[in-house]
Protein backbone atom coordinates (compact mmCIF):
# COMPACT_ATOMS: atom_id res chain seq x y z
CA UNK A 1 0.00 0.00 0.00
CA UNK A 2 1.29 3.17 -0.65
CA UNK A 3 1.69 6.50 1.86
CA UNK A 4 -1.25 8.83 1.30
CA UNK A 5 -2.07 11.63 3.25
CA UNK A 6 -4.94 12.55 5.55
CA UNK A 7 -4.69 15.67 5.38
CA UNK A 8 -6.34 18.18 8.29
CA UNK A 9 -6.02 21.66 9.53
CA UNK A 10 -4.08 20.56 12.95
CA UNK A 11 -4.28 22.14 16.28
CA UNK A 12 -2.38 22.02 19.96
CA UNK A 13 1.12 22.33 21.76
CA UNK A 14 2.59 21.46 22.97
CA UNK A 15 4.66 23.09 22.44
CA UNK A 16 2.39 24.98 20.88
CA UNK A 17 3.70 28.50 16.37
CA UNK A 18 0.25 28.11 16.14
CA UNK A 19 -1.37 24.18 15.98
CA UNK A 20 -4.56 24.59 14.32
CA UNK A 21 -7.09 21.97 12.45
CA UNK A 22 -10.13 21.87 10.98
CA UNK A 23 -13.33 20.55 12.97
CA UNK A 24 -16.82 21.33 12.83
CA UNK A 25 -15.78 24.30 10.41
CA UNK A 26 -14.21 26.16 13.15
CA UNK A 27 -10.47 26.69 12.86
CA UNK A 28 -8.59 25.88 16.36
CA UNK A 29 -5.35 27.80 17.16
CA UNK A 30 -4.04 26.67 20.34
CA UNK A 31 -0.33 26.82 20.98
CA UNK A 32 1.35 24.89 23.87
CA UNK A 33 4.29 27.51 25.53
CA UNK A 34 7.13 26.05 27.72
CA UNK A 35 6.80 25.55 31.16
CA UNK A 36 10.07 28.18 31.27
CA UNK A 37 8.66 30.75 28.74
CA UNK A 38 8.27 33.98 30.25
CA UNK A 39 7.10 37.03 29.51
CA UNK A 40 6.31 40.79 30.99
CA UNK A 41 3.08 41.65 32.52
CA UNK A 42 1.90 44.84 31.67
CA UNK A 43 -1.32 47.50 32.07
CA UNK A 44 -0.41 49.45 28.50
CA UNK A 45 0.17 48.06 25.34
CA UNK A 46 1.28 49.38 21.67
CA UNK A 47 -0.91 48.42 18.67
CA UNK A 48 1.66 46.94 16.88
CA UNK A 49 3.35 44.48 19.12
CA UNK A 50 2.56 41.16 20.59
CA UNK A 51 0.55 40.10 23.66
CA UNK A 52 -1.14 36.70 25.36
CA UNK A 53 -4.01 38.07 27.44
CA UNK A 54 -3.76 35.23 30.42
CA UNK A 55 -7.48 34.77 31.38
CA UNK A 56 -7.74 31.60 34.01
CA UNK A 57 -5.72 28.83 35.56
CA UNK A 58 -7.13 25.48 35.90
CA UNK A 59 -5.73 22.40 37.69
CA UNK A 60 -7.38 20.32 35.48
CA UNK A 61 -5.62 17.31 33.18
CA UNK A 62 -4.33 18.46 29.88
CA UNK A 63 -6.98 16.90 27.82
CA UNK A 64 -9.82 18.48 29.68
CA UNK A 65 -7.78 21.64 29.72
CA UNK A 66 -7.75 21.45 25.95
CA UNK A 67 -11.44 21.04 25.84
CA UNK A 68 -12.02 23.75 28.10
CA UNK A 69 -10.19 26.07 25.31
CA UNK A 70 -11.75 25.09 22.32
CA UNK A 71 -15.10 26.01 23.92
CA UNK A 72 -14.18 29.31 24.71
CA UNK A 73 -12.12 29.72 21.19
CA UNK A 74 -15.32 28.85 19.36
CA UNK A 75 -17.09 31.53 20.91
CA UNK A 76 -14.25 34.18 20.49
CA UNK A 77 -12.50 33.33 17.31
CA UNK A 78 -9.06 34.36 18.74
CA UNK A 79 -5.76 32.21 18.37
CA UNK A 80 -5.18 30.86 21.92
CA UNK A 81 -2.44 28.93 24.06
CA UNK A 82 -1.46 27.21 27.37
CA UNK A 83 1.10 26.91 29.39
CA UNK A 84 2.16 24.54 32.08
CA UNK A 85 2.40 25.70 35.34
CA UNK A 86 2.60 24.04 38.90
CA UNK A 87 0.12 21.06 39.01
CA UNK A 88 -1.94 22.69 35.93
CA UNK A 89 -2.10 25.41 33.15
CA UNK A 90 -2.69 28.49 32.35
CA UNK A 91 -4.57 29.80 29.49
CA UNK A 92 -4.07 32.30 27.29
CA UNK A 93 -5.98 34.27 24.24
CA UNK A 94 -3.04 35.14 22.14
CA UNK A 95 -0.98 35.95 20.87
CA UNK A 96 -2.86 38.83 19.65
CA UNK A 97 -1.70 42.64 18.68
CA UNK A 98 -2.26 45.20 21.23
CA UNK A 99 -4.90 46.81 18.60
CA UNK A 100 -6.66 43.97 19.29
CA UNK A 101 -6.80 43.50 22.63
CA UNK A 102 -10.49 45.58 23.35
CA UNK A 103 -12.03 43.44 20.79
CA UNK A 104 -10.68 40.26 22.35
CA UNK A 105 -11.37 41.42 26.16
CA UNK A 106 -15.23 42.39 24.54
CA UNK A 107 -15.94 38.67 23.57
CA UNK A 108 -14.20 37.14 26.45
CA UNK A 109 -16.88 39.55 28.69
CA UNK A 110 -19.56 37.90 26.26
CA UNK A 111 -19.24 34.42 27.50
CA UNK A 112 -18.20 35.56 30.98
CA UNK A 113 -14.34 35.93 31.31
CA UNK A 114 -14.37 39.38 32.77
CA UNK A 115 -10.55 38.61 34.39
CA UNK A 116 -7.25 39.06 32.86
CA UNK A 117 -3.92 39.70 32.67
CA UNK A 118 -2.05 41.21 29.63
CA UNK A 119 1.17 39.77 29.40
CA UNK A 120 4.04 41.27 26.62
CA UNK A 121 5.66 39.09 24.24
CA UNK A 122 9.61 40.10 24.85
CA UNK A 123 10.80 37.41 22.84
CA UNK A 124 9.75 34.39 20.51
CA UNK A 125 8.16 31.56 22.37
CA UNK A 126 9.62 27.92 22.07
CA UNK A 127 6.46 26.26 21.02
CA UNK A 128 5.63 23.19 18.82
CA UNK A 129 4.38 24.17 15.48
CA UNK A 130 1.31 21.58 14.78
CA UNK A 131 0.55 23.36 11.97
CA UNK A 132 3.74 22.23 10.06
CA UNK A 133 2.74 18.90 11.26
CA UNK A 134 1.32 16.17 8.29
CA UNK A 135 -1.01 13.00 9.38
CA UNK A 136 -0.52 10.59 7.27
CA UNK A 137 -2.56 7.44 6.90
CA UNK A 138 0.11 4.30 6.49
CA UNK A 139 -2.44 1.55 7.07
CA UNK A 140 -5.00 -0.12 8.84
CA UNK A 141 -5.35 -2.75 11.98
CA UNK A 142 -9.68 -3.72 12.82
CA UNK A 143 -11.73 -0.58 12.50
CA UNK A 144 -8.95 1.68 12.93
CA UNK A 145 -6.38 3.40 10.77
CA UNK A 146 -2.81 4.03 11.56
CA UNK A 147 -1.53 7.67 11.37
CA UNK A 148 1.83 9.21 11.70
CA UNK A 149 2.58 12.61 12.05
CA UNK A 150 5.16 13.90 10.07
CA UNK A 151 7.30 16.95 9.34
CA UNK A 152 6.86 19.38 6.24
CA UNK A 153 10.25 17.98 4.82
CA UNK A 154 8.71 14.00 4.77
CA UNK A 155 10.96 12.91 8.46
CA UNK A 156 9.06 11.44 11.09
CA UNK A 157 7.73 14.06 13.47
CA UNK A 158 9.23 13.60 17.38
CA UNK A 159 7.30 14.73 20.43
CA UNK A 160 8.17 15.49 23.99
CA UNK A 161 6.45 14.24 26.58
CA UNK A 162 4.14 17.08 27.02
CA UNK A 163 2.61 16.45 23.65
CA UNK A 164 1.49 12.94 23.41
CA UNK A 165 -1.70 13.55 24.96
CA UNK A 166 -2.80 16.32 22.52
CA UNK A 167 -1.06 15.74 19.34
CA UNK A 168 -3.49 12.73 18.64
CA UNK A 169 -6.58 14.31 19.91
CA UNK A 170 -5.80 17.02 17.70
CA UNK A 171 -7.37 15.12 15.42
CA UNK A 172 -9.58 13.17 17.22
CA UNK A 173 -7.52 9.94 17.62
CA UNK A 174 -5.83 7.92 20.52
CA UNK A 175 -2.42 6.91 20.92
CA UNK A 176 -2.11 3.73 19.81
CA UNK A 177 -2.12 0.58 23.00
CA UNK A 178 0.71 -1.63 23.90
CA UNK A 179 -1.76 -4.61 21.96
CA UNK A 180 -2.48 -2.44 19.04
CA UNK A 181 1.49 -1.70 18.93
CA UNK A 182 2.61 -5.23 18.38
CA UNK A 183 0.27 -5.52 15.52
CA UNK A 184 1.27 -2.44 14.30
CA UNK A 185 5.07 -2.99 14.60
CA UNK A 186 4.55 -6.42 12.79
CA UNK A 187 2.57 -5.56 9.25
CA UNK A 188 4.30 -5.36 6.70
CA UNK A 189 3.36 -2.00 5.39
CA UNK A 190 4.51 -0.81 7.86
CA UNK A 191 8.41 -2.15 8.39
CA UNK A 192 8.17 -1.42 4.37
CA UNK A 193 7.84 1.93 4.73
CA UNK A 194 8.77 2.86 8.17
CA UNK A 195 10.56 0.81 9.98
CA UNK A 196 10.29 -1.20 13.49
CA UNK A 197 13.41 0.34 14.80
CA UNK A 198 12.27 3.20 16.33
CA UNK A 199 11.25 3.75 19.88
CA UNK A 200 7.51 5.28 19.88
CA UNK A 201 5.37 6.66 22.43
CA UNK A 202 3.57 4.13 24.61
CA UNK A 203 2.72 6.55 27.60
CA UNK A 204 4.16 9.77 29.17
CA UNK A 205 6.82 7.90 30.73
CA UNK A 206 7.44 4.93 28.41
CA UNK A 207 8.21 3.75 24.99
CA UNK A 208 7.79 1.08 22.59
CA UNK A 209 9.88 -0.75 20.34
CA UNK A 210 10.05 -4.01 17.73
CA UNK A 211 13.82 -5.69 18.45
CA UNK A 212 13.17 -9.42 16.57
CA UNK A 213 9.81 -10.88 17.25
CA UNK A 214 9.41 -9.04 20.41
CA UNK A 215 8.45 -5.58 21.89
CA UNK A 216 10.83 -3.86 24.19
CA UNK A 217 9.06 -1.31 26.81
CA UNK A 218 11.98 1.04 27.69
CA UNK A 219 12.27 4.03 30.10
CA UNK A 220 11.46 7.11 28.61
CA UNK A 221 15.16 9.12 28.50
CA UNK A 222 15.26 12.63 29.77
CA UNK A 223 14.62 15.16 27.60
CA UNK A 224 14.40 12.90 24.96
CA UNK A 225 11.80 13.47 22.03
CA UNK A 226 10.33 10.35 20.24
CA UNK A 227 7.45 9.80 16.86
CA UNK A 228 4.24 8.77 17.69
CA UNK A 229 1.54 6.34 16.30
CA UNK A 230 -2.63 7.81 16.20
CA UNK A 231 -5.15 4.92 15.58
CA UNK A 232 -8.98 6.97 14.57
CA UNK A 233 -11.79 5.23 13.92
CA UNK A 234 -12.03 3.91 9.82
CA UNK A 235 -15.76 4.74 10.32
CA UNK A 236 -14.88 8.42 10.52
CA UNK A 237 -12.95 9.03 7.54
CA UNK A 238 -14.68 6.66 5.29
Amino acid sequence: MNLFSICFSVIFFFFMSSVSFAKESVNIDIKMLTPDFSFSTTSKYKDSDNYYLQILYTENSQSAALNKIELIQKSIQYPMAMQPYKRGFRVYVGPIKGGDIASALKSLLSIGYDEHLVRHINNQPDFLTYKDILFKKIGRIGDNNIILPFNKNGSLARFSSLDIDSICKSINSNVALLSEYGEILSTSNFISDIGAQNRYWLTSKETVTRVSDNLVIKAVDNDARYPIICLINHSKHK
